[in-house]
C-alpha cells in the first residue's frame, strides 16, 4: 500500500537475495519533511527511527581515515531520506493498516 504514495520510494530485495525484513525501511523523496512525519507518527503513536547513519562521518572514522562530509555523496543522501517504520512479528493486520494509513493522512 505504501508504493502508492509518491512521495514514498520502497526498497526492493537485489535480484538473487532475500530480505529476513529485521527492519522495514523507506525512502523519502523529500529530504525536508522526514522530520515532519517522524513527528506526526508519533504523535499518532507510532514510532519510527533512522538506523543508518553514515559510519564514516563518526568521529572514530573521521580521525583516523580522515573521512569529511562529501566523500560519500550517495550514502549521505540516503541517510537523510531513510526512515525505519514499526515492525514486529507481533504485528496484526490492524496495526499494519494503522500505519499505512496514517502516512496516507500525512500526505493526503
Amino acid at each position: 500500500n505504501l508504493i502508492k504514495i509518491p512521495e514514498i520510494q520502497i526498497l526492493s530485495e537485489f535480484n538473487g537475495h532475500r530480505d529476513v525484513y529485521q527492519l522495514y525501511s523507506i525512502l523519502l523523496r523529500e529530504i525536508d519533511r522526514k522530520d515532519e512525519l517522524q513527528t506526526y507518527l508519533l504523535e499518532n503513536g507510532i514510532f519510527s527511527k533512522v538506523y543508518f547513519y553514515p559510519i564514516h562521518l563518526k568521529s572514530y572514522y573521521r580521525e583516523k581515515f580522515g573521512y569529511k562530509d562529501g566523500d560519500l555523496p550517495k550514502t549521505e543522501e540516503i541517510s537523510k531520506r531513510i526512515l525505519s517504520l514499526p515492525f514486529s512479528l507481533n504485528f496484526t493486520n490492524s496495526d499494519q493498516d494503522y500505519v499505512i494509513n496514517k502516512i496516507k493522512d500525512f500526505y493526503f
